[in-house]
């Protein structure tokens, strides 16, 4: 399966829309275990908009025509961290729950409406925002990767929309968001014909 693979280079608050509480205005999107996640709707309208940006002549075919029957050639899924199989089973098998998993992976930043030097009254906001680095790792950058499903034809279009997307999620004007995006087409056909079946009962694929 072809993937969008997302570098952070900033943190980023790819919100949910959602507040938390009454603790939290703006929030992250995360799943049920308390993992990040970049929402596949929100990272198909950012790849749109570096698509714009570029002057792509094949918007419309791959992402299709807003009020049309008719959808783009591109399919997205939410994009999670990178392995994230492997951290979600050990999260399970250590018992953490999702609120201590998420705070491995975010911080709460405050932030007010400035007015003539002076902080606006009634303004403070609380925004939950994810790290730049890993938990486990602060040298290694937090890698998010989304499936990508497109016809063959658009890939090298694509994979050019992708290089140009630099900024994805909530404050991109104030240094959250930024990041380096690449494509990585797999052909499942041509993955398939680098085997050969003929002698074999069973194959596994890893």
């Amino acid at each position: 399966m072809s993937r969008i693979e997302i570098t952070l280079k900033s943190d980023l608050c790819a919100a949910s829309g959602d507040g938390f509480s009454s603790v939290i205005d703006t929030d992250v999107s995360y799943d049920k275990y308390g993992f990040p996640i970049i929402g596949g709707r929100r990272l198909k309208g950012c790849l749109k908009e570096a698509a714009e940006l570029i002057g792509s002549d094949k918007i419309a075919e791959i992402f299709g025509t807003p009020g049309s029957s008719t959808s783009g050639a591109l399919k997205v899924s939410n994009a999670v961290i990178k392995n994230y199989d492997n951290l979600k089973n050990e999260a399970i098998s250590s018992g953490l729950n999702a609120e201590k998993v998420i705070s491995l992976f975010t911080y709460i930043r405050s932030g007010t409406a400035i007015r003539d030097d002076t902080a606006d009254e009634n303004t403070l906001r609380f925004t939950r925002v994810v790290r730049q680095y890993s938990p486990f790792d602060m040298s290694q950058e937090l890698i998010f990767s989304a499936q990508a499903e497109i016809d063959e034809k658009y890939a090298s279009e694509f994979s050019d929309i992708c290089k140009a997307l630099r900024n994805i999620g909530y404050k991109r004007n104030r240094g959250f968001g930024a990041v380096q995006c690449r494509f990585i087409y797999e052909d499942s056909q041509k993955l398939y014909d680098k085997f050969d079946f003929s002698d074999a009962e069973n194959l596994e694929l890893t």
